[in-house]
């Protein structure tokens, strides 16, 4: 009897910790790719920066900047130019900033680099445009 239990005991505790490790968080990198595809079906693979003091999970900071620049996209009212460059991350005082770099084509039609900064929190809340 005593046996059965602890192999039960056993059994259960190498499931539960299998099933911890499937779990596991990926931390965002110093740098890396971020995919991203606007509604007309253009695809970009924005380089991002990372600098910031605290460690986010990759899933929270890729939804925080899915809504940066969603939130840039229509800011610039130039949906079919905007062409997003780099993202930079860094901490500020209180909050985590991003800096977005894009161009869109002006009257001219000619590039023109625009570069909004966003705040954001370590739970991918993105908040307001700032300026800097």
């Amino acid at each position: 009897m005593y046996l059965k239990m602890c192999v039960s005991l056993f059994f259960s505790l190498m499931i539960s910790l299998n099933f911890a490790f499937e779990q596991e968080v990926q931390l965002a990198p110093k740098n890396y790719l971020f995919s991203w595809q606007k509604a007309n079906g253009d695809t970009y693979e924005i380089p991002v920066e990372n600098n910031l003091k605290s460690t986010i999970e990759l899933k929270r900071l890729d939804r925080a900047l899915m809504q940066i620049l969603l939130k840039s996209l229509l800011k610039s009212r130039d949906f079919e130019s905007f062409t997003p460059e780099q993202v930079t991350l860094f901490s500020d005082v209180n909050n985590e900033v991003a800096k977005i770099v894009f161009t869109i084509l002006d009257a001219a039609e000619k590039e023109q680099e625009i570069i909004y900064y966003f705040t954001f929190d370590k739970y991918g809340n993105v908040f307001d445009q700032i300026d800097l």
